[in-house]
């Protein structure tokens, strides 16, 4: 019985990390920072990413990366916030 692929975890670990990176940075780029619209903004275009994904059968649309990528913009919008106070 296989508990686990690790190349699937690795995957995940992966769209969390680069979903953390683009709202981290896109939050400290703005002027006049706007987390909300900044986190959905990153989540709508994950998402999209997702089934266009799905829909030119280059590769699988799956919601566990959906999924991680919410849980790393989350992640990164906290850091960015935490940045932005102790500004």
């Amino acid at each position: 019985m296989e508990i686990a692929d690790l190349g699937e975890i690795r995957a995940l670990l992966g769209h969390a990390a680069a979903y953390a990176g683009l709202t981290f940075c896109a939050l400290l780029a703005q002027r006049a920072p706007r987390p909300a619209l900044t986190f959905a903004a990153v989540l709508v275009y994950g998402a999209l990413l997702e089934v266009a994904q799905g829909t030119f059968g280059l590769r699988s649309m799956q919601a566990g990366d959906i999924l991680a990528n919410a849980v790393g913009s989350a992640a990164g919008l906290g850091l960015a916030l935490l940045v932005l106070r102790r500004a």
